[in-house]
């Protein structure tokens, strides 16, 4: 079978955590402390209830994936989540990005309810995969409005580098224009 090509891209990648796993966690810290991403930590006041603060964010995501930086978009939470709070915080989080779409150079998602509002907003309507990072671990290319290649993971997933590990796949592959 021929391998799958794409169009390389040098905007940067996007990363999302919107899971609240301790895997998911961990593995930001990890991503973050590697110096190769910039941390937009978000409250979730802000994806609730501020438009200017949404709006801010999707101004500086933007700015960074359009300069070729990699933008990794973390859902802050504290000690006590309220979990019935996921799909509004997901919704609002897929508000605040949705202007940010056309500066995608490649995208990864962990929590299925993130990547899941994150994804339609985007005007994605199918995944066409390509290989597994690692277990778990898709790698494919989104298909519809927005055609980047994509990682998506389950929260619970993955060790403390699995975001790392996704970041330079995701990298290599926009570069390169190829999965393999």
């Amino acid at each position: 079978m021929e391998p799958l090509r794409i169009r390389t891209s040098a905007s940067g990648t996007l990363i999302v955590v919107g899971s609240l796993a301790g895997a998911s966690r961990t593995a930001a810290r990890e991503l973050e402390a590697t110096g190769t991403v910039a941390h937009f930590p978000v409250a979730p006041e802000t994806l609730l209830n501020d438009g200017a603060g949404r709006a801010a964010l999707a101004a500086d995501v933007m700015k960074r994936l359009a300069g070729g930086g990699d933008a990794l978009v973390e859902i802050m939470m504290d000690d006590h989540p309220d979990m019935s709070l996921g799909p509004q915080l997901a919704k609002g989080l897929a508000d605040a990005l949705e202007a940010v779409a056309p500066a995608i150079g490649a995208f990864a998602a962990t929590g299925g309810e993130t990547a899941a509002a994150l994804l339609s907003r985007f005007g994605v309507n199918g995944i066409r995969l390509a290989d597994e990072i690692e277990p778990g671990v898709s790698l494919g290319l989104t298909l519809g409005r927005l055609s980047v290649p994509i990682a998506t993971k389950a929260g619970a997933f993955g060790d403390e580098h699995s975001l790392i590990r996704i970041s330079e796949r995701l990298r290599a592959v926009r570069t390169r224009g190829s999965f393999i």
